[in-house]
């Protein structure tokens, strides 16, 4: 017997499923559109790879911190800006760009924690 609570997992999982679009790039990156919206009203997107050894590389290609009216947040707050991404294992790198490494085994967490990344981000 399922419980309510199975019930509406498994409906969210089928939405969420339905309403993500997955792309693949002409350099063998994936694109992934989910149906969570930033500030502006656009949906989250990032981008996927796997390495040769297994494990995943987890981008936003700069998307999060072209925003100028966000990067001057950050300035002005850096130690809350580097305390979101301690707490979630995602990278800054190059000072562009949101990157997130996931184990092979550990994709799901490190996608979860990057989104979660995207979304707290916003709302500094």
């Amino acid at each position: 017997m399922n419980t309510v609570a199975e019930n509406v997992v498994r409906n969210y999982v089928n939405w969420l499923q339905q309403h993500t679009e997955i792309e693949t790039m002409e350099d063998g990156w994936e694109r992934v559109t989910l149906p969570f919206t930033d500030r502006h009203g656009d949906f989250l997107q990032f981008y996927v790879t796997q390495k040769a050894d297994g494990s995943y590389v987890i981008t936003d290609d700069g998307y999060v911190l072209s925003d100028p009216i966000l990067r001057a947040r950050i300035a002005r707050k850096p130690e809350e800006w580097q305390d979101v991404l301690a707490s979630y294992d995602v990278q800054w790198v190059d000072g562009e760009r949101l990157e997130r490494i996931a184990p092979a085994g550990a994709l799901a967490i490190g996608l979860n924690s990057f989104v979660q990344v995207m979304l707290a981000i916003n709302g500094l």
